[in-house]
This record gives C-alpha cells, structure tokens and sequence, in this order.
C-alpha cells in the first residue's frame, strides 16, 4: 500500500552544500505535501489555513517567474530584495516567505506532537494547539486566536488522521514515512530561517 507520503510527487530535497534552498522544488513539494495534508485533515476547517499558505506559494512563483535565471534560490529573492530595500514592502517575497516558514514551521512541530502522542493521549486537538502556542500564536491577534481554537476542535482523533494518510498501509510503515518527511521538512524550516537571520532580516517582523 503507498500512503500519503509515499505517494508525493515532489518532496523536499536533502540539504544543500550552500546551505541555501532552490525555488521551484521548495514550493512544488510544498504545495504538494502541506496543501494536501490540509485537503485530508480539514478541506473546510482549515480553508483559511490553506488559503494563506497558496497565497504565500504564488507571490513566490510570480518573484521566481520574474527573473527565473536570477532567483532560481530563495537566497537570492531575500538578498535582491535586501539590496533594493523592498524586504518588507507590500507583496513582498521575503514577506511571503517570513509568513510560510511560520506555517511550516506550525506543521512541522504539529507532526512531532503526533509522532510524540502517547496511548493515553490521542486527540489531535492538543497535538495543533500545542504547535500553535510555540508557533504562529504570538503574531496573531486575539480574533484570529479564538478562531484558529476553534477550527482545532473539527480534528479528527490520532487513529483517523492516521487512517486517512495511511491508505490502508500499516500503521509503522506510515510513521516511518512520516518521520522521514518530519526531518526533511524541520531542515528546511531551519534553513530558511537562518537565511533569513544571516541577512540581518528580522523573524519577528509583523
């Protein structure tokens, strides 16, 4: 049986010697494995979840398409625009980026919350929410905190997020998958952020 994972066509790709990540392969297995886990575990819940994070993969496909030759990195987005003193003006693709990376960053840390649920602790709601605290909480406002809480309670339990990314695969060969794809992603979340601090470019900024 091929699972959710398995059957991926892009998935990231193993770190760079530069230490810099290429464009097209960085958005394409994005769009593929998050917009596609948001589709399995709440199409409706988290519509504004993956609406956000579409928004953000095209801003970045229309800078990549702009200069195809030139910005064939995401490095070299964040530095054109650095130079340009454009980092943060409106639609900007170091803006996009800040803003995905804080969603990957959320999904990454929900992943390990269920790969480190217990027996006793099934319930995918406390797995997000405690993503959500040490994530993306802090730079949103209290409306859309009371929202994000209650879009969380539309989770299924563990064993049916399981069930539905699993395809019928058992159940260690998927949480194998899903640790492989774990690390892949945590090292791109990491990677961009230090773009991002070696740039002097600030994660903070709202």
């Amino acid at each position: 049986m091929t699972t959710f994972y398995g059957s991926l066509q892009h998935n990231y790709e193993p770190k760079r010697e530069d230490n810099d990540i290429c464009t097209v392969p960085f958005l394409e297995a994005t769009k593929d494995s998050i917009i596609g886990l948001l589709d399995v575990i709440g199409p409706t819940a988290f519509a504004i979840v993956k609406s956000d994070v579409s928004g953000n993969i095209q801003k970045l496909y229309l800078k990549y398409e702009s200069d195809k030759e030139r910005f064939i990195t995401l490095g070299a987005m964040l530095d054109e625009e650095k130079e340009a003193n454009k980092s943060w003006a409106k639609n900007s693709a170091t803006d996009a980026l800040l803003w995905l990376n804080r969603g990957l960053g959320f999904i990454c840390s929900f992943i390990r919350n269920v790969l480190d649920t217990t027996s006793a602790d099934k319930i995918l709601e406390s797995c997000m929410t405690r993503a959500y605290e040490s994530s993306l909480k802090e730079f949103h406002g209290w409306m859309a905190q009371k929202l994000t809480s209650l879009t969380f309670k539309a989770l299924p339990y563990r064993e049916g997020f399981i069930s539905s990314l699993s395809n019928g695969a058992p159940e260690e060969q998927f949480l194998d998958e899903l640790r492989a794809y774990h690390q892949l992603l945590e090292l791109h979340v990491q990677t961009i952020d230090k773009l991002f601090i070696d740039r002097d470019l600030d994660l903070k900024h709202c």
